[in-house]
């Protein structure tokens, strides 16, 4: 029996079909910090300007938007990026 908490892969789905449902759901964000750092990030972008990112040191930002006319970058991650890299430095 499989200890509480920890997730199991449905044997059903194959895990090829996995890796290419997640891969289309993410794409690699640049951020360059002060430093000359240099990082790519995956982000999940939804409807709206919604975003989930996940940084490096265990760290995910999740920003739940209303942007439906499109202003300025909907998308645009930049301000997250910052805020996680002050928070624990990338590099």
């Amino acid at each position: 029996m499989p200890r509480a908490g920890r997730l199991r892969r449905d044997p059903t789905i194959p895990v090829k079909a996995i890796k290419s449902t997640t891969q289309s759901f993410f794409h690699l964000w640049p951020y360059r910090n002060a430093e000359g750092c240099f990082y790519q990030y995956p982000q999940a972008q939804g409807f709206g300007g919604n975003l989930i990112a996940v940084f490096p040191n265990s760290m995910v930002g999740v920003r739940v938007a209303q942007n439906l006319f499109g202003g300025d970058d909907p998308y645009d991650s930049k301000a997250m990026g910052r805020l996680a890299d002050f928070l624990v430095p990338f590099c």
